[in-house]
Formats: C-alpha cells, structure tokens, sequence
C-alpha cells in the first residue's frame, strides 16, 4: 500500500517544478522555455538524477496517484455511508471502520488504508 513509494523522494523539487510549468507555459517565449530546460537539466545532473530514475520515479508515482483515485471511488458495501464511496466518507469512521470491521472484503480495506494514509500527510 502506498501513495508515493517510500524507497523515492518526490520527482521533482519545488524549483524544478517552477521551471517545468514556466517552461511549458504558453505565454514563455521560446527563449524563456530553453533557459527552463537547461537549468531543470542542471538541476537533475546536480542531484546526479539518472534518466532511468526520472522515468521509473515519475511512472510509480502516476500509479500510485491512479491507485489513489480508485480508492477513493470504491463504494462502501456496510455501515452507515453504505452506497457512498470512499472519499465521500469522514477518515475518522474510515479509521473507527477498520478497527471494528473485522470481515470487510480485502479490497475495501486496502482502499481505506489507501485514503486514510493519503489524508494523514
């Protein structure tokens, strides 16, 4: 169960985020969005950030962000939110659930941990 691996930093730092939306910004004038490539390069070869663990890093964490959303959409077969799905649900009954709920199916479980860690951060 994760939201972000453990074993990864975030992909990107907050500078190379600003340097990714500025760069892909449509009003950049080309000038502004080379200058963006080469110092968010920079920045990767500063951290000595291989490509492989760019791609491998970026491809986890858009699973782990689709495994997020199907979490969220899974719908509660019990209890007082029955028919309401995950999300809609406070993270206090989902943690009250957990602990009393012994014989909820391993899917729904898995999905309210999944929430629940998510709404912890």
């Amino acid at each position: 169960m994760h939201s972000l691996p453990d074993d990864l930093s975030p992909p990107f730092t907050a500078t190379e985020e600003k340097l990714i939306r500025l760069g892909l910004d449509p009003a950049a004038q080309p000038g502004e969005a080379d200058a963006c490539g080469v110092q968010l390069i920079r920045s990767f070869r500063k951290r000595g950030l291989t490509a492989e663990q760019l791609m491998a890093s970026s491809a986890r964490a858009i699973w782990a962000a689709r495994e997020l959303s199907a979490a969220r959409g899974r719908v509660m077969s019990f209890g007082k939110y029955k028919n309401r799905t995950v999300g809609e649900c406070p993270l206090s009954y989902l943690r009250w659930a957990l602990t009393k709920c012994k014989d909820m199916p391993y899917n729904l479980r898995r999905a309210m941990q999944l929430v629940i860690n998510e709404g912890s951060k």
